[in-house]
């Protein structure tokens, strides 16, 4: 059992010294991130007009390597500012000026469609309005030149006539007696 418990403390012991050595690291860590911090920001003007030269002169190196590959291949009109700014709208998503313009004529389409269907929607209601005048009134004129039958007469037209007395005999409606 003491054995147990010695062994138990050292790996406690163990365990707590790996936390700390953890610790530790994290403390030394930060420490020197802000020395670091601190002394770049004193620098921060140097820093950057160091940063500033070096671009420049890698951008002379680009442009001359550039220049050199362009004679050695034989094109003609290559400049490198305009593939640049080629790149920088691609790869953005700037628009061409080719785009600005067909998006132009669009809208411009667009305009002239909308105009057009509004004028035939007009033309086309009035076309449906004297239509629809027209109609009623040939209905109305038709209502009048033909007289209207009463219900008995409609129902007396509706039966065959007798042409014989035998006929009308069958037809004729017998009296039942009660």
């Amino acid at each position: 059992m003491a054995k147990k418990d010695k062994d138990d403390k050292k790996t406690n012991d163990t365990a707590r010294r790996i936390w700390l050595a953890g610790i530790g690291a994290y403390g030394r860590a930060l420490t020197e991130a802000k020395g670091a911090v601190g002394e770049l920001s004193g620098k921060s003007s140097e820093v950057f007009e160091d940063l500033v030269q070096k671009g420049e002169m890698l951008e002379k190196v680009v442009e001359y390597k550039g220049k050199e590959m362009v004679e050695k291949s034989g094109l003609r009109d290559f400049d490198l500012n305009d593939r640049i700014k080629s790149m920088r709208e691609r790869l953005s998503g700037g628009k061409s000026d080719r785009v600005s313009d067909l998006e132009a004529q669009v809208a411009e389409l667009n305009a002239k469609l909308d105009g057009l269907l509004k004028q035939q929607q007009k033309t086309t209601a009035k076309k449906t309005t004297s239509t629809r005048k027209k109609t009623t009134t040939q209905r109305t004129s038709a209502k009048k030149a033909t007289p209207k039958q009463s219900s008995a007469t409609k129902k007396a037209s509706t039966k065959p006539r007798a042409t014989t007395k035998k006929d009308a005999a069958k037809t004729a409606p017998t009296k039942k007696s009660d």
